[in-house]
Formats: C-alpha cells, sequence, structure tokens
C-alpha cells in the first residue's frame, strides 16, 4: 500500500478514535487541553499525507504551503489537490472525502444515539 494511502486511513481512523474519546472529555477540565491536542495531531497528519502524496506525483510542496496545510487545512488541501492533481482527480478526491465523512456522520450519530449524548 503507498504511504499516502497508509496517512490517508491514518487520519480517518485518528478522527474516528478522537471523536469516541470526545465523549471521556466531554465535560471535564481536560476538554479544552484534548480538543487542542486532537487539532494539532490532525494537522500533522495531514501535512504528513501532503507530503507523502506530493511525492507519489512528483512534486515537492513549498514551505509556505506547508505553513498554509497546516494553519488553513480547509482552504490549503482543496488548494493544493486543484493545483497538482487537476480537476477530474480532484474531485474523485472530493469525491472519496465526502463518502468518508459521510460514514463518519453515520458512525458519530450511532455513538451518541448508543451511549445517549
Amino acid at each position: 500500500m503507498k504511504r499516502n494511502t497508509v496517512l490517508a486511513i491514518a487520519v480517518w481512523l485518528f478522527l474516528a478514535l478522537s471523536m469516541l474519546l470526545d465523549l471521556v472529555f466531554l465535560n471535564t477540565v481536560y476538554a479544552q487541553t484534548y480538543n487542542l491536542t486532537v487539532t494539532i495531531v490532525l494537522a500533522c497528519l495531514i501535512l504528513a499525507w501532503a507530503i507523502a502524496d506530493s511525492r507519489t506525483i512528483g512534486v515537492k510542496l513549498s514551505p509556505i504551503l506547508k505553513a498554509c496545510i497546516v494553519a488553513f487545512g480547509v482552504f490549503a488541501v482543496p488548494y493544493y489537490l486543484i493545483r497538482y492533481k487537476g480537476i477530474r482527480r480532484s474531485m474523485i478526491s472530493f469525491g472519496k472525502f465526502f463518502a468518508f465523512a459521510g460514514m463518519l456522520f453515520i458512525y458519530v450519530y450511532l455513538i451518541g444515539a448508543i451511549f445517549n449524548v
């Protein structure tokens, strides 16, 4: 399996695990620390994925784009995909993203229903 695929799976598994652990830290003193930690780890995992993905297509990411991916991932990742992969391949990636996001939404809904949160 390619490294970028492994990292993409790691991002989704981390999101699923962090949402499950969020139930533990929901109304505790550690909630803000937990949320900050999750955000930092997620940003680092997304950056690692972008670096690995750029290597598979033979592109070197600029330091500015790397910083933007960490700071403004919601905007920088779609920019990266469209800029370096083109519209067609980007739409396929967006489709996969929304499919996984939908499954994650269902997962969170089921967890909430099971634990009455």
